[in-house]
């Protein structure tokens, strides 16, 4: 059986286990703009190697709790992160909202009579 895989962002690490936020876009059938979705998984990290604000591939696994049926396959880019001077602390940078991909789709024609 095929493997699920799919790339998303960390959002928070814990013991062995990390947040990773999945977004993909569909195209809407009537009105043939894109729509964003996500969802979050719980994924497992034994090697505690993801970080906020990375980006990682996750792959489906044997489950291990309830929730937990993902597990960090490889990380594909580290995050930005930055010093807070307000904690002392250097912390992620995680954007908000949905950082659109078009490559996918053809390039829409304008249509007539409207502008």
């Amino acid at each position: 059986m095929v493997k699920q895989n799919f790339v998303g962002t960390v959002l928070r690490t814990a013991l062995g286990e990390c947040k990773v936020r999945v977004e993909r876009h569909v195209e809407h059938a009537r009105v043939h703009k894109l729509v964003p979705f996500h969802k979050s998984f719980i994924v497992h990290d034994p090697k505690q190697a993801a970080k906020p604000g990375d980006v990682v591939r996750i792959q489906s696994i044997k489950p291990i709790t309830p929730i937990k049926y993902f597990a960090v396959a490889e990380i594909i880019q580290h995050g930005m992160r930055a010093f807070n001077p307000a904690t002392g602390r250097e912390e992620a940078y995680i954007p908000d909202g949905f950082v659109k991909d078009y490559s996918k789709f053809p390039a829409q024609k304008p249509k007539k009579g409207r502008r």
